[in-house]
C-alpha cells in the first residue's frame, strides 16, 4: 500500500483513538498464509499515558476476483466476536470498518495470536 494509504489508515485509527497521541503505524508486512483475503501485519505504536507497542492484523476483502465468489466480512467479524468469550482462540476485534473509503474494501483490525497456522495447500501438496 502506498505512503498515502498508510497515512489515511494512521488517521483513521486516530479517530478511534482519540486519547492516544504519537499514533505510528509500520508498513504492512504480507502474511506468511492466507489466500481468501488479503492479511497485513502492522505494529502500531501510540501514547497515551506511556509509550505503547503492539502488532496487530489488518485483514480486508480481495479487490476484484477472490478465491470465494462471495465475501462477507461481516460474518466474519460476527462469528470472531461471538466466538471471543469461548475458549477458541480467536483475536480479539479492534475496529471494524465496512466503508470503502479509507482503504477501499471493508476491512478489520484485529489482534495478533502467536502461534501455527495451518497451511493454504491441501494435504499431499
Amino acid at each position: 500500500m502506498s505512503l498515502a494509504t498508510q497515512d489515511a489508515f494512521a488517521a483513521w485509527i486516530q479517530q478511534r483513538m482519540p486519547r492516544a497521541s504519537d499514533i505510528k503505524v509500520t508498513p504492512f508486512r504480507a502474511a506468511s498464509s492466507g489466500q481468501s483475503n488479503e492479511t497485513r501485519l502492522f505494529d502500531l505504536s501510540y501514547r497515551i499515558s506511556e509509550l505503547t507497542v503492539e502488532r496487530l492484523v489488518l485483514r480486508r476483502a480481495p479487490e476484484g476476483r477472490g478465491l470465494f465468489p462471495e465475501y462477507d466480512l461481516d460474518v466474519q467479524v460476527g462469528v470472531m466476536r461471538a466466538l471471543a468469550s469461548t475458549r477458541v482462540p480467536v483475536p480479539v476485534v479492534r475496529w471494524y470498518d465496512p466503508d470503502n473509503s479509507v482503504l477501499g474494501p471493508p476491512f478489520v483490525v484485529m489482534e495478533f495470536i502467536e502461534g501455527a497456522i495451518p497451511s493454504d495447500l491441501p494435504p499431499g501438496f
